[in-house]
């Protein structure tokens, strides 16, 4: 089927994404390409067009060049953005001072990880009383903000003291970087307000319009935690009519995820697809009951109807980059309806994509937007194949082929998204297959329920009160599957792990597959394309196998968390960062490690190494667990809170907890690979801090080493070279001690070692100002290299393997 939107919509996302890339700066004069080229098309455009074949092929190479053209326009356009931002005085950025801004748009309401609830949204700040003691005015610029709970309004001015900070990503192999489309709207900096005040009303229509849905969305929210049986029921019916997923609790979100169903918690193309099929058969069995003026049929009636009902629809949910995809789609299909006239899906697709990446070129960048375009382009390319089915006609062919075409639509969503999901976020949902066979319809029930209980809400109250019982109730049946389903621990199913290469050529096998078969062309070439696809899969799946072993010191800001890996396909953590402050170790370690973890596809971990009890170093150990499925425990045997907190916690899950005996104890040894750990003998702790009871591990491959020493300071140093063998400290890689503080890492310890390169783990920024000056001085005067992850990103080190022995992440901005 023709498609003649699809080739600029390629053709402006692939400018764009190329472009973001870029290191160049496009010239001025490329701004006269796409019109040059336009009106080139439009002037070879005459009464010969349908028998010019040279015309036939010139017009659609225009439109892809100018829009092309556009895309690397707008791309470069992104890029600056992302690398210019405001340069303010220190003073200005590091402590509270006082603001004066104004709200973008209306704040979304939000949970963090520590419970606390706040509202956030973005800003234009406009000035401070810092900048004013300083003389300074900087032009207006935008920020992230969060403020405290209350009926905030777009468009208001805001006086607020808070403390300025630069937004960073963690830089980690396979990790995305989302900040980058943040920074590339153009917001450096987030702003999170102590305090804040409104100063005056500068509210337009629209944004009181806005703030008065906001209202009625939340007000409906009430009304469907009122109906709910219970708090999860109340969370899963708001998330799913409402698109209210900030109010989703953790443990619903990872038992959901576990049991493939959490994409029914987001109000997506799925959900607009249940609402208005709905509404479009009402609106048509109501408009056949009425005499409707003549040549006014009632299908046209209902698609006119509908097509109202999307406007309110798409705005009621949050108008999220799915949502408005799937209401785009839905739009070109009731205006068809309206008219008389057909609509082809992948047409409507590729408007949708044009109209979306004309309005916001950022939202390119975005997963909700690639995974909504993928999932909904898979099911459009594979609806050829869907009606399949491999029993024939009998008694109970009508439900076996409903619960069949429920498998096969999951299943082709599943693959058509499963790159992008593990591009990522390291995962991708196998256990939906089966989950959504008893989920989906009770979902589409009490969206479509829920959706026309909020419609009716201001008319008939005592129906939308029933409505948000019945919807309560599903949702009750919906939380219950998710908690079977996760409970029953399935093994994981095969769930490769892309690069951006893999994941592009996957897309094109399968555009491929489908096209040969679709076209009935040579069997040879399906064959073909099929061996493609499948060897791409399988290639994901054991790639880690593949690769030498390494260590990789994961960036989680100011901590440690390093992960030796693959040995023998195993996988062996040393630390898990966190966060100097104990309140907030485990939540910042939730945050950091466990998507660095999923993005380089970790699904179990053979040992987890606490080498000492301070929370910026076990946070991410006690966030793991849990979560990922731990072998065995091992830690330096200190009697300290937190630790004893991990301890016992392992426990729960029945992990073992293993405090080794004193001296060497080998933890892997194949061939010339080893990891070996050393304990300072107990009766040596004395009076010793905690840093100085940190435990040693020494990763030796290729005929190379690398030396971890946690957080020693100097009094362990001095220990360990009075009593260990030189030649166990000398190393070619070390991981600077305790963050690279002058408190470790004397010249006389670094003289053993005698490394090549030293790593330094520290956050970005960070407060204590680490690493310190003196170690940077030692390195620079004996021609050593230094990485460091708050600089460069995680850094990978692969002994033994010639000039690619240590790779990073990418430097920071």
């Amino acid at each position: 089927m023709p498609c003649p939107f699809l080739i600029p919509a390629l053709a402006l996302a692939f400018g764009l994404y190329l472009a973001s890339l870029a290191e160049f700066t496009i010239p001025l004069y490329w701004l006269l390409i796409p019109p040059l080229l336009a009106l080139a098309a439009t002037s070879l455009v005459h009464e010969k067009w349908p028998k010019n074949n040279k015309i036939a092929i010139l017009l659609p190479l225009t439109v892809a060049l100018s829009f092309g053209a556009l895309g690397l326009l707008g791309g470069e356009l992104l890029r600056q953005k992302a690398e210019t931002k405001v340069t303010l005085p220190k003073e200005c950025r590091e402590k509270p001072v006082e603001w004066l801004i104004t709200i973008n748009e209306v704040p979304q309401k939000r949970i963090s990880l520590t419970g606390e609830i706040y509202y956030q949204t973005t800003a234009t700040v406009s000035d401070s009383l810092c900048l004013k003691n300083m003389n300074l005015k900087p032009e207006p610029f935008k920020v992230r903000l969060s403020l405290p709970p209350g009926n905030w309004l777009s468009n208001s001015r805001v006086t607020l003291w808070g403390t300025l900070r630069e937004i960073h990503q963690s830089r980690n192999f396979g990790q995305h970087d989302f900040s980058r489309t943040e920074k590339m709207q153009g917001i450096h900096y987030s702003l999170r307000a102590l305090t804040a005040a409104p100063i005056n009303s500068q509210n337009s229509i629209m944004a009181n319009l806005r703030q008065k849905l906001e209202n009625f969305r939340h007000n409906y929210g009430a009304r469907l935690s009122a109906g709910a049986p219970d708090k999860a029921s109340a969370i899963i019916s708001k998330a799913m009519i409402l698109g209210l997923k900030d109010e989703r609790d953790s443990a619903i979100g990872a038992r959901h995820a576990r049991a493939g169903t959490s994409h029914l918690l987001a109000v997506s193309g799925l959900h607009v697809g249940f609402t208005l099929g709905l509404i479009y058969f009402l609106f048509k069995m109501l408009f056949s009951l009425w005499r409707l003026p003549r040549g006014l049929p009632a299908q046209k009636a209902a698609a006119i109807g509908a097509l109202l009902f999307l406007v309110f629809y798409v705005l009621f949910t949050g108008a999220s980059w799915s949502t408005m995809r799937a209401g785009i789609m839905a739009a070109m299909v009731f205006s068809a309806l309206a008219l008389g006239r057909s609509a082809a899906a992948l047409n409507n697709l590729a408007i949708a994509a044009l109209i979306i990446l004309l309005y916001e070129p950022v939202a390119l960048f975005s997963p909700g937007f690639l995974l909504s375009f993928a999932a909904a382009g898979g099911l459009i390319m594979a609806r050829p194949f869907l009606s399949w089915c491999p029993l024939k006609k009998g008694r109970f062919w009508p439900l076996f082929r409903y619960f069949w075409g429920l498998f096969c639509v999951s299943l082709v969503a599943t693959l058509a998204t499963m790159p992008l999901s593990n591009y990522f976020f390291g995962l991708s949902s196998w256990a939906g297959l089966f989950s959504s066979l008893f989920t989906i319809p009770p979902a589409a029930l009490l969206v479509a329920l829920g959706s026309i209980g909020a419609f009716i809400s201001p008319f008939w109250p005592w129906a939308a009160d029933i409505a948000a019982l019945i919807s309560g109730y599903i949702a009750y049946f919906i939380d219950q599957i998710a908690i079977l389903v996760s409970a029953l621990n399935l093994p994981p199913l095969p769930n490769p792990h892309f690069t951006f290469g893999g994941a592009l050529l996957y897309y094109l096998a399968a555009v491929f597959l489908l096209h040969i078969k679709a076209s009935r062309a040579n069997k040879w070439l399906f064959a073909g394309a099929f061996s493609l696809l499948l060897a791409l899969i399988i290639y994901g799946q054991i790639e880690e196998k593949l690769a030498p072993p390494s260590l990789i010191a994961l960036d989680v800001d100011q901590g440690d968390a390093l992960l030796i890996t693959p040995i023998a396909g195993r996988h062996i953590l040393i630390d898990g960062g966190g966060a100097p402050r104990p309140d907030r170790a485990v939540a910042e370690g939730r945050r950091r490690l466990l998507p660095a973890l999923k993005a380089l596809n970790i699904k179990e971990i053979e040992a987890a190494v606490a080498t000492h009890g301070h929370p910026d170093h076990i946070g991410g150990l006690l966030a793991l667990i849990g979560e990922v499925p731990i072998k065995k425990l091992i830690v330096n045997g200190s009697n300290v809170p937190l630790q004893n907190e991990l301890i016992a916690k392992a426990k729960e899950h029945n992990i073992p907890v293993i405090t080794p005996g004193s001296g060497f104890t080998t933890l892997y040894e194949k061939g010339e690979t080893k990891v070996i750990l050393y304990r300072l003998p107990a009766e040596d702790f004395g009076d010793l801090s905690e840093n100085n009871r940190s435990l040693v591990v020494k990763f030796s491959t290729g005929g190379k080493s690398v030396l971890l020493t946690g957080d020693a300071e100097r009094e362990e140093e001095e220990f360990l070279i009075e009593n260990l063998p030189p030649e166990f400290l000398k190393s070619d890689f070390f991981k600077a001690g305790h963050h690279g503080s002058r408190t470790a890492n004397s010249a006389e310890f670094l003289d053993k070692v005698a490394p090549k390169v030293i790593f330094i783990s520290a956050g970005y920024k960070n407060r204590f100002g680490l690493p310190d000056e003196e170690i940077l001085d030692y390195a620079a005067r004996k021609n050593i290299k230094i990485l460091r992850t708050d600089l460069n990103g995680a850094i990978k080190i692969t002994p033994g393997s010639g000039e690619r022995e240590v790779l990073n992440a990418g430097h920071r901005p």
